[in-house]
């Protein structure tokens, strides 16, 4: 493939480097990141796949607890038991598309949260969960990197 005229020096016949280029950092392989950002990219591929999986379409979703309908886009991964609690932060069972008004202005609305999540798992699962989120925890770079990976392809396969 040949560089384009435009990003190529005149006098020598090679590609430019010039100043103000952007210049791409090498891959870093999913094992060898920092667990911050391991923890973040889980974040990003488990939220898409929280409104991908409760959407009927594909396209739209409805908030767990108000119930409006609106693009997937535009939905949240509202969580029941807070992400601060590491535990169940990926836990499928504690998360739900919520709409930004429940899950930021209104605070995640917990109570009607718990109430539909009774409703739809069991107030034994809730319990359960509640308990599991209060035990030590701590992450583990290599089944972050697993759980990436398992999303990715969940998220390729709903497609």
């Amino acid at each position: 493939m040949r560089t384009p005229t435009w990003l190529t020096c005149l006098k020598h016949g090679k590609p430019k480097q010039h100043e103000g280029a952007i210049v791409m950092a090498p891959r870093i392989p999913l094992p060898e990141k920092t667990i911050p950002k391991l923890i973040k990219l889980l974040d990003a591929e488990f939220s898409k796949y929280v409104r991908r999986n409760y959407s009927a379409d594909g396209l739209t979703v409805d908030c767990f607890t108000c119930g409006v309908n609106r693009k997937i886009t535009e939905m949240h991964n509202g969580h029941y038991i807070p992400r601060t609690q590491s535990p169940t932060r990926h836990h499928e069972s504690n998360c739900r598309p919520q709409c930004p008004g429940c899950n930021t202005f209104r605070s995640g609305m917990p109570h009607e949260f718990r109430r539909n999540l009774c409703l739809e798992i069991g107030d034994d699962a809730v319990l359960e969960m509640e308990e599991e989120s209060r035990q030590a925890w701590k992450w583990n770079r290599y089944d972050l990197a697993e759980q990436i990976m398992y999303y990715r392809n969940e998220l390729k396969g709903m497609t």
